[in-house]
């Protein structure tokens, strides 16, 4: 499960993968 900008799991990720993938970018690109 992807985690997002706030370090924090988010359960809804399952249902939204468009979200899920712009924050694993943003997140990617914030490291």
């Amino acid at each position: 499960m992807p985690i997002g900008p706030k370090g924090q799991k988010r359960p809804a990720d399952t249902t939204t993968p468009a979200s899920n993938e712009r924050e694993e970018k943003t997140a990617a690109a914030g490291t």
